[in-house]
């Protein structure tokens, strides 16, 4: 709306021109308060995804690790027995 005040009258009345310029600096405020926090909040529950992300991955290689262990042994003992 400032661009068409200006479009119609030219920048000659600060009136005019100063109120639009305030609506949009005052937009701009409530949006970076709104930003801001919303930006640290995602970082902080993305440092907490990769953590558990990590956890769970770390849990799942000990799993399968233990599991081929398992199947590793058996076969042995199979070997054992039918030799």
């Amino acid at each position: 709306s400032t661009f068409d005040i200006i479009t119609k009258f030219g920048t000659g009345d600060p009136k005019m021109l100063s109120s639009g310029i305030s609506i949009a600096l005052v937009t701009t405020e409530l949006g970076l308060i709104v930003a801001i926090p919303m930006l640290l909040l995602g970082n902080l529950l993305k440092g907490w995804s990769d953590r558990v992300e990590s956890e769970v991955e770390s849990l799942a290689l000990a799993l399968l690790n233990r599991y081929e262990a398992g199947v590793r042994a058996k076969h042995a003992a199979e070997s054992k027995g039918s030799a």
